[in-house]
């Protein structure tokens, strides 16, 4: 017997109610009530969902029952997977639309940011991350930061570069190379689709000249060594941490970074020693520098003034000594226009291969210079650490610094005082 709407209205009872030609009114526990369309399919029994009631009327499921009925029947075609292919494909199309949105909000500045913010952990210098920051801020960011990067082209990247190319080129060839990256990371990350317009092998090289050709290769100023004593006798007088920050690093060859990152559990008094992580060393290996007396004296006079874990603490606490600390005190002793703080390493190189016989290695060491030849580089493994500590005193000695000097204790108090 075919249903009629009263039936339909009137089932509460939970079971199935046939309508004929496969067609059932399937009422669950609670009285909600849905059409099925029951048919054979290679010998399978297969349940169609037709819609719920009263939203699909009898009327309706009837015509879709009959619809799927023809496809059975007469075509020999499953309507489930009919249906399966069809939610499958506005599936496809929903991520495409959605894979399509999201190129579309991710703009050159929100990639990079999250680029960096996920490199940053990795890299060994805690400043790369503001240092890359600043210049994509400076130079990229006005021009294509909010520009999908799935629409950036090799004139948009030129945009950037041709300006500052031969006037900045070593700024120029930086903001080339992170452009680069972050453009490889959004073709990883299925951001972009096709070829990088940054990359600069096969690419931007045979466009803008090679950074040799424009660049004028400018050497940081380096003091002579000769007049290295005068400048240690004159930061004597200085006393402040910025100064002797810059009188440690003249006494221990090291960079700008590696002072002003230096934390007290780097130094070991007993030893003598400095060990500087491989995290905060250019070439990402550990660093073990002998303290000579005077450097001791110099970290002993900071001691007396510490305030948390970083040897040079800056006025907010939990923060080291800016980047312009050495330099101004360079700058307000009258020495900024014979050298720079970076130069100082030059300074003592120059001393180590023209007043002493220490081997050239034993110098590279002391400065923690990487070997270029691959061979020579496998076999001087070792740091040399007992034989640079006679080097370190003897440097210690031509700069006329004694301990006793440095700890005098008109000295002490006044940094106390500060």
């Amino acid at each position: 017997m075919s249903l009629t709407p009263r039936d339909v209205d009137k089932a509460e009872t939970r079971g199935l109610y046939g309508d004929g030609d496969g067609l059932y009114l399937a009422v669950a526990k609670g009285g909600s009530k849905s059409w099925i369309y029951r048919y054979q399919m290679d010998g399978r029994r297969r349940d169609l969902g037709l819609g719920g009631y009263p939203a699909v009327t009898l009327a309706q499921a009837r015509i879709r029952r009959d619809e799927a009925r023809k496809l059975v029947r007469l075509e020999g075609i499953d309507p489930l997977a009919v249906r399966h292919r069809q939610k499958a494909a506005v599936a496809a199309q929903s991520e495409i639309a959605a894979a399509r949105e999201q190129r579309r909000a991710s703009t050159f500045k929100l990639v990079a940011t999250a680029y960096i913010d996920q490199q940053a952990p990795a890299w060994s210098n805690r400043k790369h991350a503001q240092q890359w920051t600043n210049t994509l801020e400076k130079h990229a960011y006005p021009l294509i930061g909010e520009t999908p990067v799935h629409e950036l082209s090799t004139e948009d990247v030129l945009s950037v570069l041709s300006p500052i190319w031969t006037e900045k080129t070593e700024t120029a060839k930086r903001v080339q190379g992170r452009i680069e990256r972050i453009l490889d990371y959004a073709i990883t990350t299925k951001l972009r689709e096709d070829s990088n317009p940054a990359r600069w092998r096969g690419h931007l090289d045979v466009i803008l000249p090679k950074p040799s050709k424009v660049r004028r290769v400018v050497h940081q100023r380096a003091l002579p060594y000769a007049k290295a004593s005068k400048l240690a006798a004159d930061l004597l007088e200085v006393n402040t941490p910025a100064g002797r920050a810059l009188l440690l690093t003249l006494l221990c060859a090291t960079r700008t970074g590696e002072t002003l990152e230096a934390t007290w559990s780097e130094i070991d008094f007993e030893r003598a020693e400095w060990r500087i992580p491989a995290m905060r060393m250019k070439a990402g290996k550990e660093h073990r520098i002998p303290l000579s007396e005077a450097a001791t004296a110099v970290l002993r006079l900071q001691e007396s003034v510490r305030r948390d874990d970083w040897v040079f603490a800056g006025q907010k606490r939990g923060h080291f000594l800016s980047n312009m600390a050495m330099n101004n005190v360079l700058k307000r002793s009258g020495w900024l226009e014979q050298t720079t703080v970076h130069g100082l390493r030059s300074t003592f190189r120059d001393w180590a291969g023209e007043k002493t016989s220490y081997p050239e290695r034993m110098a590279e060491v002391a400065l923690a210079h990487q070997l270029t030849d691959k061979v020579q580089a496998a076999y001087f493994r070792a740091d040399l650490f007992e034989q640079r500590r006679g080097m370190m005193s003897e440097w210690a000695g031509f700069l006329n610094l004694q301990s006793s000097i440095i700890e005098e204790p008109s000295v002490v108090r006044n940094a106390t005082a500060e």
